[in-house]
């Protein structure tokens, strides 16, 4: 999950709470940015990789 740390109230403790409660699940929280890691492609996009060779999808 890729979320900016100023998205709503519950924002980043509703994904951090969904992290730790999903089996395999990863969170990343960018301090600044829109929604699905805007403004961090390079980021986001590593971040989603790794994800996906991580559990063989690619």
């Amino acid at each position: 999950m890729l979320f900016p740390s100023r998205t709503t109230a519950s924002t980043p403790r509703l994904p951090r709470y969904i992290g730790e409660h999903v089996p395999g699940a990863r969170v990343q929280v960018f301090a600044d940015g829109g929604h699905i890691g805007i403004g961090h492609d390079a980021e986001s996009s590593a971040l989603i990789d790794g994800f996906l060779r991580e559990i063989g999808y690619t």
